[in-house]
């Protein structure tokens, strides 16, 4: 943690645009206006000069710093909880283990800021510039990261499941131990970021950029990732290197058929459905796990459920009626584990239909098996109900 630097050079005017444009009420447009002492919580400081001062361990929730000029300020242990930073020129301030949960950091510069250890837990981070940023160990589950800039940033060991990160730029941030679980980082940039030990499970990476990532791993460790993580069309994550974890994903609808039959890896095989429910939205995964090694399989679909012995297989078809197959080469999966993204505007049955709000739609995945001479299996099935 930085030491508070003397207040002496409080007066040391930073420029900031919103104070250039006089936006701030009465204050001159050459500053900001000075600080209102002592700092209470729902109180508006906007648009104050705090450059170079200390709010270390200062309990002020739900304060209003916005376009306040917090440069290389002191917030460390403070607890700012719901506090508003939108516009704020926060670059080099320290918020070292700070409460800024539900925090509003839109447009806010905090370029080379350290956060190490804070918690950002639900905050708005909408195109803020964290440029050189230290989130090491900050808590930054569900934040808003929207094109927000954290090139150069270290998360290193940062928990940040369920964040949104889509159109932000990582290039070259360090997200080593980081978990990613769940994030959603449509668009993102991540070139030449590092991401040794970095979990990515259920993460979705479409249409981002992973052009030169790196996991070290010949000195750490591979990243991980499971089926229902979803990478650019141009990236695999088997040719990087990356280690594929066979578990299960949080899901929608409701499994049936469980347990399935055992393979040889003496595991049932087992489907889960993820993304949205809603038909207009055309966003389902299917994923499938605990299959047999290098053996190849794909999905099916029906609108009718069932469950009958299939010869020449270990399992049970938990379909019946107009099954259709997700079997062209791109669908094809193949074990331990494989996921795909389905059209729901044009299912495959016979013939093919779009499925609607209000359908009812069931999944098993099949697939090839020695158990212990040739035959196939099937997992267990889960059916949808689509919105």
């Amino acid at each position: 943690m930085r030491t508070a630097l003397p207040l002496l050079l409080a007066s040391i005017p930073v420029p900031h645009p919103a104070w250039a444009q006089g936006s701030c009420g009465s204050c001159p447009s050459t500053g900001a206006c000075p600080p209102i002492e002592p700092i209470n919580p729902f109180t508006n400081h906007s648009c104050e000069n705090h450059s170079f001062h200390t709010h270390a361990s200062e309990v002020i929730p739900f304060v209003d710093f916005s376009r306040a000029n917090l440069f290389a300020s002191d917030f460390s242990f403070a607890d700012a909880m719901g506090g508003d930073f939108s516009g704020a020129d926060a670059r080099c301030a320290d918020f070292f283990n700070a409460e800024l949960s539900g925090s509003d950091w839109i447009g806010a510069d905090c370029t080379d800021a350290s956060f190490l250890l804070a918690d950002i837990c639900s905050a708005n981070l909408t195109g803020a510039n964290l440029t050189g940023a230290g989130l090491g160990g900050a808590e930054i589950q569900f934040a808003d990261l929207r094109d927000a800039v954290l090139v150069d940033a270290d998360l290193t060991a940062a928990p940040c499941q369920n964040s949104t990160f889509a159109g932000a730029d990582l290039t070259r941030a360090v997200l080593m131990t980081a978990n990613l679980r769940n994030c959603i980082l449509r668009g993102a940039t991540l070139a030449d970021a590092q991401m040794s030990f970095t979990d990515v499970s259920d993460a979705d990476f479409s249409d981002a950029d992973l052009s030169g990532v790196t996991d070290l791993a010949t000195t750490f460790g591979t990243a991980s990732y499971n089926p229902c993580t979803q990478f650019p069309f141009n990236f695999d994550p088997v040719a990087a290197g990356w280690t594929l974890v066979p578990s299960p994903c949080p899901g929608i609808g409701t499994s049936y058929c469980s347990p399935a039959a055992q393979n040889s890896t003496g595991r049932p095989g087992s489907i889960t459905a993820t993304g949205s429910p809603v038909a207009a939205q055309n966003d389902l995964t299917l994923a499938a796990f605990d299959l047999p090694p290098s053996q190849f399989g794909y999905f099916l679909t029906s609108q009718t459920e069932g469950q009958n012995g299939v010869p020449g297989s270990s399992g049970f078809i938990c379909l019946a009626g107009n099954i259709g197959r997700f079997s062209t080469p791109p669908q094809i999966i193949q074990g331990p584990a494989g996921s795909i993204q389905i059209d729901l505007a044009s299912m495959p049955v016979n013939p093919p239909q779009a499925a609607l709000p209000g359908e009812t739609w069931n999944f098993q995945c099949w697939y090839r098996d020695s158990n212990p001479g040739p035959t196939s299996n099937f997992t267990d099935a889960v059916s949808v109900t689509l919105l």
